[in-house]
C-alpha cells in the first residue's frame, strides 16, 4: 500500500486557522491521536476505539481530511485512513514560531 499525500500549503495565517479549527474538536483530536499509531486505520476500527456512531466519525474524518490532516488510502476492498504528519509537523513549526511574530512588530 503506497501512502502519499499532496505537499502542504503554505502555513499562512489562514491555513493555521483551518488546522487548528480542524483540531479544535475534542473527538477530533482524538482521532487523530488514534491515527497517529504506526499504521493506517479502515473507518470501524476508529468506531470501535472511540465509540461512536460510524455517521458522526465519517463527518469527523470528512473535516480532517478537507483540512489535510488526515489522508484516505483506497486499497479496494478498504479504505484506510492515516495522519498526514507533514501537515501537522508544520502546524506545530507554525504555532512554535508564533511568539516571533510579536519580536517583530
Amino acid at each position: 500500500m503506497n501512502i502519499s499525500a499532496e505537499p502542504p500549503e503554505p502555513l499562512t495565517d489562514e491555513r493555521t486557522a483551518a488546522l487548528a479549527k480542524a483540531l479544535g474538536n475534542q473527538k477530533r483530536l482524538g482521532i487523530v491521536r488514534y491515527l497517529s499509531q504506526c499504521r493506517p486505520h479502515i473507518a470501524n476500527e476508529i468506531v470501535e476505539e472511540m465509540g461512536l456512531a460510524q455517521s458522526t466519525i465519517s463527518e469527523h474524518i470528512r473535516e480532517l481530511r478537507e483540512a489535510g490532516i488526515v489522508i484516505k488510502v483506497d486499497d479496494p476492498p478498504r479504505v484506510w485512513y492515516c495522519v498526514n504528519r507533514r501537515v501537522l509537523a508544520q502546524l506545530s513549526i507554525g504555532i512554535a514560531e508564533l511568539p516571533r511574530a510579536f519580536d517583530e512588530v
